[in-house]
């Protein structure tokens, strides 16, 4: 109750608020992921945020919550006893407070902003891993195959994390049997729980491909620097360079393959933790960073036998603590565990008290029709049709009788790649359902909301017409015809940086320009060790952030035939566009019709 998560179990406005939204909705539907979904967050995504519907995901998150927390709880417990120099009335206090800390630190934090939730079960995964290594019993390996299995269902990047620490933990087990019993159970109980989650074993070649088209995507579609943390690169060298001299000296004496081992977790734990927390670099992403070097500086010290050990720890802790006060992180308001107790009586009160969970939805609801601005005649207009919404706000459909029938990236601009952008115009074009969309669309870090997802705006604008329009929304059904030809007359150009480039027009053609980067080795590497670079581009009146390096594909340029959802779209292509980097740009011409004009 002490570190319980500080989840909003109802639907709220916003991108972030929408996304968790989304994964609790498309798990209660039954949605496969694969042909359904796909997301950054696998079919347990929802357990990090739950909602009440229905009553058993908040049950499910608050068992896996209580899951964490124990083992959080015992592998500290486990690496304190085995030192064999405290009593254990001190080791059962020490490992409380250890895992208080590191629980409350991790889950607190990252909870402090919308959008920002750590899994408990990547907390209790740092000191597992050492149990792991350090104890020669098979139950750290069993735990820790489970956590794995847990985890890889919830969100791909903790999953890597949290794999690779278990893997090179497994290595230096005296047993080399341990390592493949390890990850043939880790891989039973992943496929033991996408069978309890509800999805199909035919579906698993598909979402593996998903997900090697997000991982693949990420570096480079969110390498975003938000103005006002670029100092955070310092201290981030400082307290990684910390933690490696803390995890020597905590071992020092001890065998050099165990010393070589225990570098190798921690410097595995850097790295995955600084590509989540800089490539993109904002609030949430930089805390996330800072907390794990804590929870890693935590755990070192209860293996250290040494004081000075325990103090070069010590200082450890200091840079992140330092930076998060900085960021405007009170150490002194986390004691303060009113707000998770408070989250703990909810919780409860959501699972045993169905009326008060119908009415706080109820409210939730209304909340969202209001913020949203959604009148009763739109509301009535959607009907209980299935509906797909976007750009972003989920929640928006949440406040309607409609029935969710999403694209599989349901937020656009997380379709990183072309293999994404493919999946959500496939879904629109074989299963037509009406679109409730933002009007005029929005886009965030500065990109242009008609290359969200390119190939997927295009199948909108040539297959949907709009049925309904008030402020703020528009309502869109499938076309009784295509509008559009096949793409034709390529033309291939090359772009310097800052060199305005020609644009070809064809009458009553959209103009498509398909970008592909110039990349070096050196572009290819910093990209695979640490993120991608930010391009931009100018096209008409704005320069915006180009999501899709080293290829963006389709981007449509004009409107021909005057479209309501695509309100900002010229009739013809502006004359120019000029790229920050060189690159390859190549134009095709689509012809639109008249007939069926919406």
């Amino acid at each position: 109750m002490l570190v319980w998560p500080t989840w909003a179990y109802t639907p709220q406005p916003g991108a972030d608020a929408s996304w968790q939204f989304g994964l609790s909705w498309a798990a209660s539907l039954g949605l496969q992921w694969g042909p359904d979904i796909a997301f950054t967050y696998g079919p347990l995504g929802y357990t990090l945020a739950p909602m009440l519907l229905p009553d058993g995901q908040v049950v499910i998150a608050a068992l896996l919550h209580i899951f964490a927390a124990g083992v959080t709880v015992a592998s500290f417990h486990a690496l304190l006893s085995h030192r064999g120099d405290l009593r254990p009335p001190m080791s059962l206090l020490l490992s409380g407070l250890a895992a208080a800390v590191v629980l409350t630190v991790g889950l607190g934090i990252t909870g402090l902003v919308p959008g920002g939730r750590m899994s408990a079960l990547v907390v209790a995964a740092v000191p597992l891993a050492f149990v792991v290594l350090e104890l020669p019993s098979r139950w750290p390996l069993i735990t820790s195959a489970v956590v794995v299995g847990i985890v890889g269902h919830q969100k791909l990047s903790d999953a890597v994390l949290v794999a690779g620490l278990m893997v090179i933990a497994a290595l230096g087990r005296r047993d080399r049997r341990d390592l493949p019993l390890f990850l043939l159970l880790a891989l039973g109980v992943w496929c033991a729980i996408w069978l309890v989650a509800g999805q199909d074993p035919a579906h698993l070649p598909g979402y593996i491909t998903n997900v090697i088209a997000i991982v693949s995507g990420y570096a480079s579609a969110m390498a975003i620097e938000e103005p006002g943390y670029e100092w955070t690169y310092g201290p981030a060298v400082v307290v990684s360079a910390l933690l490696l001299a803390q995890a020597w000296m905590s071992v020092r004496g001890r065998p050099t393959g165990t010393r070589v081992i225990v570098l190798a977790m921690v410097g595995w734990l850097i790295w995955v933790s600084v590509r989540q927390g800089f490539v993109r670099h904002d609030l949430f992403h930089n805390l996330s960073f800072f907390v794990v070097m804590i929870v890693m500086s935590v755990t070192l010290m209860a293996i250290a036998r040494r004081k000075w050990a325990i103090g070069l720890g010590i200082l450890t802790c200091a840079v992140p603590v330092l930076v998060l006060t900085i960021n405007g992180v009170s150490f002194v308001g986390l004691l303060d565990r009113g707000d998770s107790v408070a989250a703990a009586s909810s919780a409860w009160t959501a699972m045993t008290d169905k009326e008060a969970g119908d009415a706080s939805w109820r409210a939730a609801l209304q909340r969202s029709q209001d913020a949203y601005g959604l009148p009763t005649s739109l509301i009535e207009e959607i009907g209980s049709l299935p509906t797909a919404v976007d750009p972003l706000d989920v929640s928006a459909l949440a406040a309607t009788r409609a029935t969710w029938d999403p694209v599989p990236v349901f937020q656009l601009y997380a379709a990183y790649t072309p293999a994404l952008d493919d999946l959500n115009a496939r879904s629109i074009e074989d299963r037509p359902r009406q679109i409730l969309r933002a009007d005029p669309p929005v886009a965030s870090d500065g990109r242009n909301p008609y290359w969200e997802s390119p190939r997927y705006q295009a199948a909108v604008y040539c297959r949907y017409d709009p049925v309904f329009v008030t402020h703020g929304w528009l309502l869109l059904r499938p076309a009784a015809v295509d509008r559009c030809g096949e793409p034709r007359d390529r033309i291939t150009v090359s772009a310097m940086p800052g060199v305005p480039i020609d644009v070809p027009a064809r009458a009553g053609a959209i103009t498509l320009a398909s970008v592909t980067y110039q990349q070096s080795i050196a572009d290819v590497l910093a990209n695979l060790a640490f993120k991608g670079q930010e391009r931009f581009v100018t096209y008409g009146n704005g320069t915006w952030r180009m999501p899709f390096v080293p290829r963006a594909q389709d981007l449509m340029l004009n409107a021909p035939v005057p479209h309501a959802g695509f309100p900002g779209m010229p009739m013809t292509p502006y004359p120019n566009l000029v790229l920050d980097a060189p690159a390859t740009v190549e134009f095709t011409f689509v012809d639109v019709t008249d007939s069926g004009r919406p």
